[in-house]
């Protein structure tokens, strides 16, 4: 924490330094600079705040807490990115036509030279901060609701089953299964417990990544200001200024435009690019006693924790707990650790079909109910 604040304030007075140096120096190279400097001073206190709040427990009205607080906020700082690169290219455009001298340019490079130092500084301190740091994975459930088993163990109906996998193992697998004996309803779950692992922190990893654009940005207007000095006079000197201002301008859309395309797939519920749903239907149908599934949704809460909800339909009188153990392995071996199943049991008629599929999803009737449509036909 103490890494983020101090290098925050040192990079803050930097850049309203450079800023008014590229101003009164008519600079575009600086002030496109400055600018990136900027938004990573945005960026590191948005990562600080969000490392914060990541420990905040969630709530009734925030159940899954605060997680996407950083994808949120890195979409905002990669969007003002991306405006500060419009506005640079339309000032740079007739600077080639109409070139403008940059003065001073003993200034210029004492500005870069401290830029490329606190940059430098920065990546080396959020390199070293950003490893060894342990990270809880885990909350992953599945959880099925059985309506139509019935059981003749116990008057009441009611039986568990527990069972614990190999000590090696860091996670404790819990499983019940409720039943009825009039046949109207089962339940199954699984919850899994945290498991600690020794993982980079995500935050300073983008940090880190972040102020290593800027070491390499100041060092190219550093560059550009050595030929401002020791060239001056000469004419093709004058597109220096322009020429190095789109270079930046294109190392920041080189490193911006994955991240808010990356922010913008989350924030839109999309399938991660690592999980292929097509295989993953297909691996679930070979489940012994699954005759058909539906309604299935693969999203991120947060970038690398990925849940699953699906309807899978299944006969009456198979044991879905069973089903349920499958299907996370299934999930498991795709890197979804964290999901909602939901059985429908369907009657086979006198003639050995199967009446029709997705039935369970609401109340009867419902003019709300989405399950296999659009959202905008369920509107």
């Amino acid at each position: 924490m103490v890494a983020f604040v101090f290098v925050g304030v040192v990079t803050f007075f930097y850049v309203v330094g450079e800023l008014g140096v590229a101003i009164s120096r008519n600079s575009l190279v600086l002030l496109s600079d400055g600018f990136h400097n900027l938004s990573d001073v945005f960026s590191l206190y948005i990562a600080y705040w969000a490392r914060k709040a990541s420990k905040w427990d969630p709530s009734h009205q925030m159940s899954y807490g605060w997680a996407r607080s950083e994808t949120l906020g890195a979409l905002t700082n990669g969007m003002f990115l991306l405006s500060l690169c419009l506005y640079v290219i339309l000032q740079t455009i007739p600077r080639f036509y109409q070139p403008e001298r940059v003065e001073d340019s003993l200034s210029f490079i004492i500005v870069a030279a401290a830029g490329l130092i606190i940059n430098t500084a920065g990546t080396i301190i959020f390199k070293l901060t950003g490893q060894g740091h342990t990270h809880s994975h885990g909350g992953g459930h599945s959880h099925g609701h059985d309506h139509g088993a019935h059981s003749e163990d116990k008057e009441d109906g009611h039986s568990h089953s527990h069972k614990k996998e190999k000590k090696k193992r860091t996670s404790h697998e819990h499983e019940h299964s409720h039943a009825s004996g009039t046949g109207d309803n089962g339940h199954s779950h699984s919850h899994k417990k945290e498991k600690k692992t020794e993982k980079h922190d995500a935050n300073t990893h983008a940090v880190f990544l972040h102020y290593l654009g800027d070491a390499i940005s100041s060092l190219m207007v550093l560059i550009a200001g050595l030929f401002l000095y020791f060239f001056k006079g000469s004419h093709w000197v004058d597109y220096i200024d322009p020429i190095t201002s789109l270079l930046v301008v294109a190392l920041i859309l080189w490193t911006t435009i994955p991240l808010v395309k990356n922010c913008s797939l989350i924030l839109l519920q999309s399938t991660p690019t690592h999980v292929d749903a097509n295989k993953v239907k297909k691996k679930v149908m070979q489940v012994p006693g699954i005759i058909n599934l539906h309604d299935f949704h693969v999203w991120q809460l947060v970038d690398g924790l990925v849940i699953c909800s699906i309807h899978v339909s299944v006969e009456e009188g198979v044991d879905f707990v069973t089903v349920v153990d499958e299907v996370k392995k299934i999930f498991h071996k795709f890197g979804i650790h964290s999901s909602a199943i939901q059985p429908e049991f369907i009657h086979r008629d006198p003639q050995g079909r199967y009446n029709e599929f997705c039935v369970q999803n609401c109340v009867e009737d419902c003019k709300e109910d989405w399950c296999c449509k659009n959202v905008a036909e369920a509107g």
